[in-house]
């Protein structure tokens, strides 16, 4: 991984607060890592588009659950990222996180 890329990484983590240095560490490790096997949690962060997949729904859906307050984004120079957490929260729950 690129210098720059985990740098924003471990800072959006921490910015967010929600992760123990433990996770961060641990993110940074698998990402470093040249190759994914079948066994590897899933990311922490997801992209839009992923977001919809994992919730059966369109982007724009995502963009009305994130203008509704369901989903929070994180962005990251530009992009837009959504916290894996919240996403099975929706999930499990059928609400986000509301902070």
């Amino acid at each position: 991984m690129q210098k720059t890329t985990r740098s924003i990484v471990i800072a959006a983590l921490k910015q967010d607060g929600n992760f123990a240095p433990e996770q961060i560490a641990e993110a940074i490790a698998k990402l470093n890592h040249k190759t994914r096997s079948g066994n590897d949690p899933p990311s922490l962060l997801v992209t839009q588009a992923e977001t919809a997949r994992l919730l059966s729904c369109s982007r724009w859906s995502v963009k009305r659950l994130t203008d509704g307050g369901f989903l929070h984004p994180i962005k990251l120079r530009g992009l837009i990222r959504y916290k894996r957490t919240d996403i099975d929260q929706l999930l499990v729950n059928g609400t986000g996180n509301t902070n």
